[in-house]
């Protein structure tokens, strides 16, 4: 006896049944929020809290990745949030994975609180059935990719504190190389008392 054909599988049971399983795999509503952070190996990390994008079920097999995403990249609305260069720098990559999955029109709409504010939304769809969403939207102001980088262009360059750099400074290196960056800069601070007490002794 064929042990195979007696097992229950996912890949045997009819499309809609799976559609149903997608349905309560992925987060329940119809929008999508991503972080878009500074640096490069950070990117674009979801922020859907207690239910997080199921990515590793698109990773069990072909029909899989194609059916769940075709269900994904189809189903949402997509937020990109985060400041404005970091968004834009971004965006386009997820544009392009977008694209590759889309049954229908992309659409891409930006929205900014003015030159002022540092922080943008870059939302992104398929098809026509999701501009109503858009529609009622009550924070920001509708702009185009092009007025958006004119506004990161005309915002003023601050420029941080040095112990506010230094800080960042650390911070970067505890997250590179973990808790032993600690343990130096201490190591460090105590030589530099000892020799200044040795100094003036």
């Amino acid at each position: 006896m064929d042990t195979n054909t007696s097992k229950p599988h996912l890949l045997n049971l009819p499309y809609d049944i799976r559609f149903l399983i997608y349905q309560h795999l992925f987060p329940a509503g119809k929008q999508m929020y991503l972080q878009a952070y500074g640096k490069p190996r950070h990117g674009l990390k979801s922020i859907m809290g207690d239910h997080p994008v199921t990515v590793p079920l698109l990773r069990v097999c072909r029909l899989l990745n194609s059916e769940g995403s075709d269900y994904l990249y189809n189903t949402y609305l997509w937020n990109i949030v985060g400041r404005k260069y970091d968004v834009l720098a971004h965006y386009g990559r997820f544009l392009t994975v977008l694209e590759r999955y889309a049954n229908d029109e992309v659409h891409v709409d930006a929205f900014t609180n003015g030159w002022h504010s540092s922080t943008m939304c870059v939302s992104l769809h398929t098809g026509e059935g999701k501009k109503a969403m858009l529609s009622r939207r009550d924070r920001g102001v509708a702009k185009s990719i092009e007025e958006v980088w004119e506004e990161v262009r005309l915002q003023p360059r601050r420029k941080t504190p040095m112990p506010l750099t230094v800080m960042a400074f650390m911070l970067e290196a505890i997250d590179a190389f973990g808790w032993y960056v600690i343990f130096a800069v201490g190591v460090v601070f105590a030589l530099l008392a000892w020799t200044s007490s040795a100094e003036s002794g």
